[in-house]
């Protein structure tokens, strides 16, 4: 029960004025053509020769009079009239009536389920059907026509060729069983003007297909004209209105403007028309000027980031030791750098505007490995598996139980680059994946759109962003390196990587590992150690446990390993060897990285026109530096007679060495 209170009465005011009571417009009789079929004969005639078929089958269905009269045999002149103001129309066949004709060529509906807008005409087969009906009421037949012919040449009944000329439509209704039938009941004579008849339908249906497709031709050339019209007078309007430099920029095509809803129309354009649509036209300029005028500043700005780049390049290519190095685009953030990129358009820039810091490079990539540092030191500090924490007044990038691992790395199978571990610091500042792949439409303003635009490179895959600690933790592998260092006698919470380094007392050995045999083993160094832990994770099961190390201190043993790892060690530390295989060079003359040692030579050559790199010419990614780190291999000398291929190209490399270890390592 509704328990509002019931509205108050207002007290009628007679002074108001009582709006006028709108009458209703009586209905015209202009129009009403009920009485045109007692027109006389000569009017009708005056009046149906100005008609096209498509009138005349409208007016035929506007009263039953209508098509009484103009269904009628003694109408034909008029359909006749009607059709001969249609140009190049071919004649009536015979086999349909001009009514019959009118509908099968300008009226656009399923001649079986009466479905609106239907372009496909089966002229041979005189019907229009829609894609559905067609499946029903056709039979798809892919033979060739001449199967389909008598004497390979004749056709028995009408046939509707697809465009594709890859199959052909008979009627369901007459099929071509009927049709052999129907045809081989006739005598000669029969068969003879059948096969006439037939010929005249494939004919005029070709006729009938050309015409068509004139008229589509036809029709479109006259829309184009249309809209063309229409896109000249808008752009007459908006120079007008004081846009003539934009527009001249689009001239001829004004193709940024010519797609545009409102301006690509078949309709003339009208003084009330573009009174309606002016505002959108104007805003649609004003945004395409915008968006000119930042791509001209972007081209600007990218070509001021590639100079700045190609400097940086040549000074980076001189350096000896590129494991801690910044790249070219985080010294564009520098204020001095930025503030000449980010100039004005009409101040010149070029290369030699940017040598003018060359000098400074080296103090700027000091600054910015402190800075980096800082952010590593905070992310140690947060790291929740550094038990016991980091001790008071210790560095906690000296640690070497602080492994950082790359989340990245982790995550793809295989990693872009394969980086199983990733290297220490202070060498892990460089490593790629600090450098996230982005487009520039993610950048956050227009110097770090510029700077990613010209930041490409093979070893990144793509456009990339400053430096960022964001993938990387300290995670599991911090239990790993401690495991290691109290294998080597140390504690784990104060020593530090230069010390572990520094340890020539001490090697280790993994025991029971699958990798070895009792003619050989491998004796690591801590980070050769680090390194097995990857080997014994890409095991896949092979390995029931993780790695069980040993503690070898035999002086007669340690001074063979000793010597081992001095050569090899001499052989890393040249950058430029290009003994490891793997995809570890990058050129110093291009952004290219990722290089395998035959794959440098080819692009040196291809890219650059050099036909043998030289030290000036690559260098090794500083990514390799675990990955590339091989331990000592120990071979017993009663191996020799049945030592290996592989074994044997080990000791020729440096790697390996004839030892009987059995003594010092059970």
């Amino acid at each position: 029960m509704n328990t509002s209170p019931m509205p108050r009465k207002r007290k009628r005011d007679n002074s108001a004025p009582v709006p006028a009571k709108r009458t209703r417009r009586a209905r015209s009789k202009r129009g009403i053509l009920g009485n045109m079929p007692e027109m006389p004969l000569d009017i009708l005639y005056m009046i149906f020769m100005y008609l096209v078929p498509m009138d005349m089958l409208n007016l035929a269905r506007t009263a039953i009079v209508f098509r009484k009269f103009l269904m009628s045999s003694g109408s034909a002149p008029l359909w006749r009239t009607a059709r001969l103001n249609i140009p190049d129309l071919p004649d009536c066949p015979s086999h349909l009536s001009e009514p019959q004709y009118a509908n099968l060529a300008f009226d656009t509906h399923c001649h079986s389920c009466d479905k609106a807008n239907v372009k496909t005409v089966f002229w041979a087969l005189s019907v229009r059907y829609c894609p559905g009906c067609r499946k029903d009421r056709l039979v798809r037949c892919s033979k060739r026509l001449r199967y389909c012919s008598v004497g390979d040449t004749d056709l028995i009944a009408p046939v509707s060729e697809d465009a594709s000329g890859s199959h052909h439509w008979h009627s369901q209704d007459n099929s071509l069983v009927d049709a052999e039938q129907h045809f081989n009941s006739l005598d000669d004579q029969g068969k003879e003007a059948q096969k006439l008849r037939v010929r005249k339908i494939m004919q005029w249906a070709r006729e009938c297909e050309v015409w068509n497709q004139n008229k589509a031709s036809s029709r479109e050339s006259e829309l184009y004209e249309l809209r063309q019209n229409r896109l000249q007078s808008t752009v007459a309007k908006l120079r007008d209105l004081g846009w003539a430099e934009e527009l001249d920029r689009m001239h001829p095509y004004y193709g940024l403007i010519r797609n545009h809803p409102l301006i690509y129309q078949p309709r003339a354009l009208t003084d009330r028309i573009w009174n309606n649509i002016r505002a959108d036209v104007v805003e649609l300029m004003a945004s395409i000027q915008q968006r000119r005028v930042d791509a001209e500043r972007h081209r600007v700005l990218k070509e001021r980031c590639s100079n700045f780049q190609k400097v940086y390049k040549e000074w980076h290519a001189a350096q000896p030791d590129k494991r801690v190095l910044p790249r070219s685009i985080d010294l564009m953030r520098r204020p001095e750098v930025a503030a000449l990129i980010m100039a004005n358009n009409e101040v010149q820039i070029s290369l030699e505007s940017f040598r003018a810091f060359t000098h400074l490079f080296t103090r700027w990539a000091t600054e910015w490995k402190v800075e980096c540092d800082e952010k590593l030191r905070d992310l140690v500090r947060r790291s929740l598996v550094l038990t016991g924490g980091v001790p008071a007044g210790v560095d906690p990038l000296s640690l070497a139980r602080v492994v950082f691992t790359c989340k990245k790395c982790k995550n793809e199978s295989p990693s872009s680059k394969n980086v199983k571990v990733v290297p220490l610091y202070p060498t892990i500042l460089t490593h790629d994946c600090l450098y996230e792949e982005v487009s520039e439409c993610r950048a956050r303003d227009a110097l770090e759109q510029a700077a990613v635009a010209v930041s490409w490179t093979k070893s990144t895959f793509g456009n990339h962003t400053f430096w960022s600690c964001e993938p990387l933790e300290v995670d599991s592998w911090v239990a790993r390196a401690d495991a290691i260092v109290t294998a080597f006698g140390r504690d784990p919470m104060t020593v530090t990587r230069d010390e572990m380094d520094a340890a020539e007392d001490t090697r280790i050995y993994c025991r029971g590992c699958p990798l070895d045999s009792e003619y050989h083993r491998d004796v690591m160094t801590w980070r050769h150690a680090l390194r097995h832990y990857a080997v014994h994770d890409s095991m896949n099961g092979a390995a029931p446990t993780g790695p069980l190390w040993a503690r070898i201190t035999d002086p007669h043993t340690l001074r063979v390993v000793r010597q081992k790892e001095v050569d090899f060690n001499k052989l890393l530390a040249d950058e430029h060897e290009q003994f490891f295989i793997g995809s570890w060079y990058y050129c110093t003359h291009c952004q290219r990285g990722g290089l395998t040692p035959l794959g440098l030579f080819e692009h040196s050559e291809w890219a650059h026109g050099i036909d043998e790199p030289r030290e000036q010419d690559f260098y090794r990614t500083p990514d390799s530096e675990m990955c590339l780190l091989r331990p000592t291999m120990l071979i017993h000398p009663s191996f020799r007679e049945v030592m290996t291929d592989g074994l044997r190209q080990k000791i020729a490399n440096g790697r390996a060495t004839w030892f009987d270890f059995t003594a010092s390592i059970p």
